[in-house]
């Protein structure tokens, strides 16, 4: 195979995931309901009890045995996408970047979308930020604004989003625009 690709999932993870399959389809056999005969009101009460007890036991072993399952497949399906994605550009099937997109500072429309995305990741909808405490988190996360001043050309940029509005006057602070 190319590139070093042996099989899509390795036997070991094939028969993982079919031992784990097998362990939980047999637990959900074991899982029994009662009926408790009428009698007593407080002793159906405790027996009933008990056995929400026990089954609820099962069900958090089932439950904890299924959220391995969906980990295990989540980490395959991650690898396998990463995978395809790489044979996908040396087969040439994945369009190339555009010359816009090549350039990693960032300006125009695209700073400002960048940094309404990073602001609302990073404080929230409604949370008031300093501009240049806003800028540094763009440079927090490596990315780069274009220009002869990058703090100049950030904040025109955002003065001109309506996205964006004004806290007081001559704060500095912006916010989200509601």
């Amino acid at each position: 195979m190319p590139f070093g690709v042996s099989r899509a999932i390795p036997p070991s993870a094939a028969s993982w995931r079919r031992q784990t399959l097998k362990s939980f389809w047999a637990s959900v056999g074991r899982l029994s309901f009662q009926v408790v005969p009428a009698g007593d009101p407080i002793e159906t009460l405790l027996e009933q009890r008990k056995t929400l007890i026990g089954r609820l036991e099962q069900e958090r072993e089932q439950l904890g045995q299924l959220r391995k399952i969906v980990e295990g497949l989540e980490e395959r399906v991650t690898y396998d996408e990463c995978l395809l994605s790489e044979i996908e550009s040396v087969l040439g099937n994945v369009p190339q970047l555009s010359i816009e997109d090549a350039d990693v500072r960032l300006r125009g429309r695209r700073l400002e979308e960048v940094a309404l995305q990073v602001l609302a990741e990073e404080r929230g909808e409604r949370a008031e930020v300093h501009y240049k405490e806003w800028f540094n988190l763009l440079r927090d996360r490596g990315l780069l604004v274009a220009g002869k001043e990058p703090l100049n050309t950030f904040l025109a940029q955002i003065n001109r989003s309506g996205a964006v509005e004004k806290v007081g006057h001559r704060t500095g602070l912006y916010r989200l625009a509601s």
